[in-house]
């Protein structure tokens, strides 16, 4: 109920906010204070699969749990050119990530990637993938090699 409530709130709040009935934006909601990797694995028809909430032209992915395989039933972001957003959140906080900063950011090495294999009987998984950090890291000398591996690619 807490968590209905939440989106529905964040949902007005972006509405209002919006400077243009243009803007394409795509909303990602992590659990406050988590540290790794997250990655949206697309195109999953199980049970445990969610779809993002969809207002106007812009999507909210609020990750409730296992932020290192959140599955989504969609099969990947809507086309078309988008702003991201990253926030943590709890039941009464919001604080946005920074991902474009430099020197320093929370968010790193987003990237899409596929599949490996290939099952007749089931499409292909895509994942949107990206390391977040509570404390912005200096992107001088940083490389994929220093932080954990991402469980996605094992």
């Amino acid at each position: 109920m807490k968590t209905t409530f939440f989106i529905a709130c964040i949902a007005i709040l972006l509405t209002c906010c919006s400077n243009s009935k243009n803007d394409n934006n795509i909303y990602i909601f992590i659990p406050i204070n988590y540290t790794g990797w997250v990655n949206l694995i697309f195109n999953d028809s199980s049970i445990n699969a969610i779809e993002p909430l969809a207002f106007n032209r812009n999507y909210i992915y609020l990750i409730t749990k296992n932020p290192q395989a959140f599955r989504l039933k969609g099969d990947k972001f809507p086309p078309g050119k988008y702003d991201i957003h990253y926030y943590y959140y709890n039941t009464d906080t919001t604080i946005k990530l920074i991902w474009a900063g430099y020197p320093k950011q929370n968010i790193f090495f987003e990237r899409t990637i596929g599949s490996k294999s290939t099952n007749k009987y089931r499409s292909p998984l895509y994942s949107f993938s990206f390391f977040v950090s509570k404390e912005p890291l200096s992107v001088i000398g940083l490389s994929i090699d220093i932080l954990p591996k991402n469980k996605i690619l094992e």
